[in-house]
């Protein structure tokens, strides 16, 4: 089943309904998850089509309809345009969740303000050496550790890559 917030879905099967039905019981599929990059493009551009036929207004901004229609092509995108193993399996679709040593229940899908990237020097160094590896902003691998900031009691708790494995755990010395 394709990996969709729950609107979105609707908004796609809806979309779907109108332009393209029989791609409907493939992303209802339970058994399927991993589709191409042309099948994501080709669901994007049926979503476009009804972007075009009832998002706009006779101004040519976009209507509501069509800002959700935006958003979801923007999150099918998100699906195979950055195939990042620590946005695209954990930390973005399974909607991670781990525990703090205070007893408060840390979510990515609850919080957003609770996740912090951050490069090593030797991560960045090797990107700037390598600057022509990567041409735009979006090109940046995402980096190897990623730091949440518990809400309660301010830990910071350090995994590695998208395992999700701590390596390091930092307590405020001095609390406010």
């Amino acid at each position: 089943m394709i990996k969709l917030s729950e609107s979105g879905f609707a908004l796609l099967k809806k979309c779907l309904e109108i332009h393209n039905p029989s791609l409907i019981p493939i992303i209802e599929s339970p058994d399927n998850d991993d589709y191409s990059d042309d099948f994501y493009n080709e669901l994007r551009g049926t979503v476009a089509a009804e972007l075009c036929n009832k998002g706009f207004q006779p101004d040519y901004e976009p209507n509501a309809y069509g800002l959700e229609l935006e958003a979801l092509i923007d999150e099918i995108g998100r699906l195979f345009l950055y195939k990042i193993p620590i946005y695209a399996s954990k930390m973005e679709l399974n909607r991670v969740e781990t525990r703090c040593e205070c007893g408060d229940t840390m979510s990515s899908s609850q919080n957003y303000d609770i996740e912090y990237r951050f490069f090593s020097d030797r991560e960045w160094m090797t990107i700037i050496q390598s600057e022509a590896a990567y041409p735009t902003p979006m090109a940046i691998p995402f980096p190897e550790n990623v730091a949440w900031l518990c809400p309660k009691c301010k830990r910071i708790h350090i995994f590695k890559d998208d395992s999700m494995k701590r390596i390091a755990l930092y307590e405020l010395a001095v609390k406010e």
